[in-house]
């Protein structure tokens, strides 16, 4: 199983089951939907800081489905927060940036930059 395929089991686990978790990047557009939603892209894979490691940096992009202005900034304010949250318990897996967006020209979103280490064979 890939470090991504992991990563998303465990973001499934532990998140609300009110959020709709996508690792298969099948629809990246801007989905029809009521519920937030949760990209897991790769980005990148590094050396790790050992022989047989590998660092996997991710990004997430958590999307509010509300768009009116006064009040989709406080429902993303909230998804950011149940989502570091969440990641805060989940050693070794770090963020370290969270940015305010647009996906799809429609929904407002953070995306979060964090770094997996992992070994090779994993």
């Amino acid at each position: 199983m890939s470090v991504r395929t992991q990563l998303w089991s465990l973001l499934v686990d532990r998140l609300p089951d009110t959020w709709d978790v996508r690792a298969d990047g099948v629809d990246v557009d801007a989905p029809e939907t009521d519920t937030p939603v949760l990209f897991v892209w790769t980005n990148r894979v590094t050396p790790g800081p050992t022989i047989g490691w590998r660092t996997h940096e991710f990004l997430l992009r958590v999307c509010t489905p509300l768009t009116d202005p006064e009040q989709y900034d406080d429902d993303l304010d909230e998804l950011l927060e149940t989502l570091t949250d969440t990641l805060q318990g989940m050693d070794p897996i770090a963020w370290t940036q969270a940015v305010r967006g647009v996906h799809d020209n429609r929904l407002q979103c953070y995306t979060l930059t964090l770094t997996v280490p992992a070994r090779k064979d994993t």
